[in-house]
């Protein structure tokens, strides 16, 4: 986290020259550190900043445009662009100097423009200013501020080409080689119609660190160098879970982000990841997620070249529940039928049992979550007789379960040939009893039902069937 001299929105703090005013950080919607500084004006002088975005906002460096600058012309209702004001002390300003005819040179800082005598036939008034970094190429680059080099006669005609060749001498040592083959320092410049940087015949002295050329004509010049490293780094997720299928999992995850830089890079920097999409942390230790639910984590690793790798993520769910059977005759083929209690992607098979009309029916969910029911399952035309014997959860212990049994029997009404009479009696041990009678052509349904061993009578209407469901290790029932 950054630390800063104030951190509270609204907050207002005067600083002194020189004073420290924080350090870099990561914060807000950005995958790289740094420090965010704008600078406000208080429109309506209330001595509250915070009403004042983003018509407030002022470029420190002030407006030098030859026109109005439109920032202070855009207007939206009452509202208008603040004006940029000249807020720093020390700017670069540009260094003009008059070479008569008979040569002279002009020195601005590192760098050091030799003018040959005859090289125009009158005095001019050499402008030196330094602009842009640039760059020729995804791995060519300047190491240092390019430079605008312009001349002017007195009488204020510009003049672009020279008699003689000019010397441009730049002392780099001050420069920043770390990604840089010195080798491959040289100076380029602009071609103004083709917008391309073309590189100069340079002299290089690696021992006084001076690149030298020449120009009869006068561009943007700039010192490049090709880069060591210019490839960024790469990262990949290792997610360690219990898996199912997909991208799911059916136990807490963690989750490794692995970074590395390409072969003969400077090395990887740091990496960060956001959980949002929006913030950013960076990396430090796997990530770790205990929670049931779906999550995406996007991530990138920055190299010590300063080159960041294009933004990836990850996607996987977690879902520790497993399933649930119902088990209940369907009124659509009146057949009696194990199936899962939620319908989320839950796949079911049968197997033969070790025994004549047992059978194991096996839930199992994307996340690999299994729920497993040893069971006594006769399906005839007239006759489906069902019994638990024991529920197993993943790789658990069988759980057994009170005796119990579901008996259904059904009565079919001859030309046509369709169901009249559905009777049902289930049990389970000291629990409850009970005896069903559906008649589908009365649409009636009588219920005989003994509860902690207290006996009742119901009568409804429509056909009612006992629905049985597992839960938790427990056989449940209901109707």
């Amino acid at each position: 986290m950054p630390e800063l001299v104030v951190n509270t929105e609204g907050n207002k703090i005067h600083v002194d020259k020189g004073q420290k005013i924080g350090k870099v950080g990561l914060t807000g919607n950005t995958t790289g550190y740094h420090i965010h500084l704008s600078v406000f004006e208080d429109l309506n002088s209330n001595g509250d900043f915070s009403d004042d975005y983003p018509f407030g906002l002022t470029d420190p460096l002030g407006w030098d445009g030859d026109y109005t600058d439109p920032w202070e012309e855009y207007t939206r209702g009452d509202k208008h662009g603040a004006k940029s004001y000249k807020l720093f002390t020390q700017l670069s300003a540009p260094k003009t100097q008059q070479i008569p005819a008979s040569g002279g040179t002009v020195t601005d800082r590192e760098f050091t423009l030799n003018v040959p005598a005859n090289s125009s036939n009158e005095p001019l008034n050499i402008k030196i200013e330094n602009s842009a970094f640039e760059k020729a190429s995804d791995i060519i680059k300047s190491i240092v501020p390019s430079l605008l080099l312009a001349a002017t006669t007195n009488s204020g005609q510009i003049i672009n080409n020279f008699n003689n060749p000019l010397s441009l001498v730049y002392d780099y040592s001050k420069a920043d080689l770390s990604n840089i083959n010195e080798d491959t320092i040289s100076f380029y410049f602009l071609t103004p119609q083709t917008g391309i940087w073309e590189k100069l015949s340079s002299n290089l002295d690696k021992t006084n660190k001076t690149v030298t050329s020449k120009t009869s004509h006068f561009s943007q010049f700039a010192v490049m160098g090709e880069l060591l490293d210019s490839t960024p780094p790469t990262t990949t997720a290792e997610i360690t879970g219990t898996k199912g299928s997909g991208s799911r999992y059916r136990s807490d995850v963690s989750v490794k982000l692995l970074a590395q830089d390409n072969p003969g890079g400077k090395g990887v920097s740091y990496t960060v990841y956001s959980l949002d999409g929006e913030h950013w942390n960076e990396y430090q230790n796997p990530l770790e997620f205990k929670n049931e639910g779906s999550y995406k984590i996007w991530f990138l690793a920055h190299d010590k070249a300063g080159y960041e790798e294009v933004k990836k993520s990850v996607e996987f769910s977690i879902d520790k529940t497993i399933p649930e059977a119902k088990i209940e005759v369907s009124q659509s083929d009146w057949d009696l039928k194990v199936s899962p209690v939620s319908e989320d992607q839950v796949t079911i098979t049968r197997k033969p049992g070790k025994k004549l009309n047992e059978a194991t029916y096996i839930l199992t969910d994307p996340a690999g979550n299994i729920l497993t029911l040893e069971t006594y399952d006769l399906d005839s035309d007239n006759k489906d007789v069902f019994k638990l014997y024991s529920l197993k959860y993943n790789s658990g212990k069988a759980i057994p379960v009170p005796s119990n049994s579901l008996t259904t029997t059904f009565t079919y009404q001859p030309n046509p040939r369709q169901i009249r009479i559905i009777n049902q009696t289930f049990s389970l041990k000291d629990l409850a009893q009970f005896t069903i009678n559906a008649d589908a052509f009365k649409n009636r349904t009588i219920l005989n039902i003994i509860e902690s061993k207290k006996p009742r009578k119901e009568e409804k209407e429509g056909i009612v069937l006992l629905r049985l469901k597992t839960n938790k290790g427990k056989l449940e029932y209901s109707y």
